[in-house]
């Protein structure tokens, strides 16, 4: 295995930070990187646009971090007509009392990150598909260290799997994982996200609903979502460790002891998921 192509998705939260931090991550690895973003528009995003040449346009090297596109897309551009096709996924979804949220979710809170995703792989599905192994995880997502990352990306080029941390089984058939960070084999990604995949997702939904109105729903929750699906469809799916973290707060700045700086991350996450409780 010799490349790698990461795609961040969702909301570019403390993008300074997260850049620095990801970019960091590669200058120490031994493969060739390229990272591919879609995201949505924000003040925050402008400052990727800030990068020499305008990395939405060309590439942009920095250390060993490539970057081969950022893009940019509104929630109105993930309303897609297949929603529209789902009477039973419209009506969950504009109905707070049936909500985990307790409040009205709009379809891009649970379809954003997979409408992003299945939009880079089919914008620059040729350069891609030159890279072997896919990382898709959240602009926020903070791997502890480079030997955490190229261990996991060497599991799924390895064992020929997409590869998840925090793998078990849920009620109902569900399987549950860390949805912040994922790889797999390049060829799969391209196979299994295609033009279709939003409307496979979609009628996933409708069938489990048709068995369990609390498995679909629970279906839809990032730790469950991407895992199930590709279980769903057959996909080959192992676990391994990746000590992994997001990012709550960027006021700490990077030391050269990375493990030093990300166990402060830790404990900032750890306190913002009590205080949530």
């Amino acid at each position: 295995m010799k490349s790698i192509a990461i795609i961040l998705t969702g909301d570019p939260r403390h993008l300074d930070f997260c850049l620095e931090w990801w970019q960091n991550l590669v200058d120490k690895s031994t493969y060739n990187v390229t990272f591919y973003s879609n995201t949505y528009y924000s003040d925050d995003i402008k400052k990727l646009h800030k990068l020499p040449d305008n990395a939405k346009h060309k590439n942009y090297t920095k250390g060993k971090a490539l970057w081969g596109s950022v893009m940019t897309t509104s929630p109105q551009q993930v309303l897609t007509k297949e929603y529209l096709c789902s009477p039973v996924l419209k009506q969950y979804l504009n109905n707070p009392h049936e909500s985990y949220l307790g409040h009205n979710v709009t379809f891009d809170y649970y379809f954003g990150r997979l409408f992003m995703l299945n939009n880079i792989l089919s914008l620059h599905r040729d350069n891609i598909a030159k890279s072997d192994v896919i990382l898709h995880a959240r602009w926020d997502c903070a791997i502890r260290n480079t030997n955490f990352l190229q261990d996991f990306v060497q599991s799924a080029w390895n064992n020929k799997a997409y590869v998840f941390t925090g793998v078990q089984n849920e009620k109902h058939g569900l399987l549950h994982t860390n949805d912040w960070v994922y790889a797999g084999l390049t060829s799969d990604f391209i196979k299994d996200y295609n033009a279709h995949s939003i409307k496979n997702h979609i009628e996933l939904f409708n069938k489990f609903y048709a068995e369990n109105e609390v498995k679909a729903k629970s279906y839809l929750i990032g730790h469950n979502f991407y895992s199930t699906f590709l279980q769903h469809i057959g996909a080959n799916i192992n676990y391994c460790g990746c000590d992994s973290t997001l990012i709550r707060e960027a006021q700490l700045k990077i030391s050269d002891n990375f493990d030093d700086t990300w166990g402060k991350m830790l404990q900032t996450y750890l306190k913002s998921v009590q205080d949530r409780a």
